[in-house]
């Protein structure tokens, strides 16, 4: 506040121009990032709704911003959360030391000024990995097959999957039990950019059936007013195919990082965001 206060007067000394209130922005940006804190990456490599909002290329909004936001809400000047959306590619190889047990390690120069969100210990993180890190739960979430009301599939077998077209995400990893099939011919893949595009394929025949998380869907069929319209004619599985707890991920050592996120948790400003996105 002093700085502030230096500055604004400072500010009334000078002429009230374009030039003025300029220089001034400049000065209070100069001084707010020589006193701003850690600076945190919060990795993200889940780019759908409702964890990533986009118009074409630029990321508008979303869960995983809402969290930064609040976080820096909380603990702004001590840290400076900031949202990094990566290809699960590029996530790998910037984590491949951690990935690799080669960090946290006293003769290794190891960054560990992250979070990546949305995870689970399984998801390729390496041996060991829900004791090499630290893990703080989010939400329970569910993998669901989707298809067509006419033509509704709710068991994934070879018997079921074949000569089926699969809606998938362009670039999308799926696991082990999906691929084996597309590997094997049982069933074809067809690449969609969205999640939008693919369930539209589905409806219209052009595809037979996807793969969704339940946070997605909700979030779709709330806030998509042409997905709303055709919800009724969507299938969706009994029982989900599988079934996680999407975590934070955070460095061994980090226990700062992991009290930040517990304190976020508990906040009723983050209680209302998960109801906002159609998260219960």
């Amino acid at each position: 506040m002093q700085l502030v206060y230096l500055y604004a007067v400072k500010f009334l000394q000078w002429p009230i121009t374009l030039f003025g209130l300029l220089a001034l922005v400049v000065l209070l940006l100069n001084s707010l990032l020589a006193h701003a804190g850690q600076n945190i990456k919060v990795y993200v490599y889940h780019n759908q709704p409702p964890f990533v909002l986009q118009n074409g290329d630029q990321i508008q909004a979303g869960l995983s911003v809402t969290l930064v936001e609040q976080l820096n809400l909380l603990y702004w000047p001590e840290y400076l959360f900031k949202p990094e959306i990566r290809p699960r590619m590029r996530l790998n190889h910037e984590l491949q030391p951690w990935i690799d047990a080669q960090c946290p390690n006293s003769q290794t120069k190891c960054d560990d000024n992250w979070i990546v969100l949305w995870v689970t210990p399984q998801w390729g993180w390496g041996a060991d990995a829900e004791s090499r890190y630290l893990w703080v739960d989010f939400f329970q979430d569910h993998d669901y097959l989707i298809s067509a009301q006419q033509k509704p599939i709710d068991v994934w077998s070879a018997e079921n999957m074949q000569g089926k077209i699969f809606a998938s995400l362009r670039g999308h990893v799926y696991p082990p039990e999906i691929n084996q099939f597309f590997d094997s011919g049982v069933m074809l893949r067809a690449d969609s950019d969205n999640e939008l595009t693919l369930l539209q394929r589905i409806h219209r025949g052009r595809a037979d059936l996807s793969l969704m998380q339940l946070s997605t869907l909700n979030y779709l069929f709330q806030h998509n007013h042409e997905l709303s319209l055709i919800k009724n004619e969507l299938h969706i599985a009994n029982e989900p195919l599988k079934s996680f707890m999407l975590q934070a991920m955070i460095p061994a050592g980090r226990q700062d990082l992991k009290d930040a996120l517990e304190q976020l948790k508990s906040q009723q400003t983050w209680i209302a965001s998960l109801k906002e996105f159609g998260i219960q």
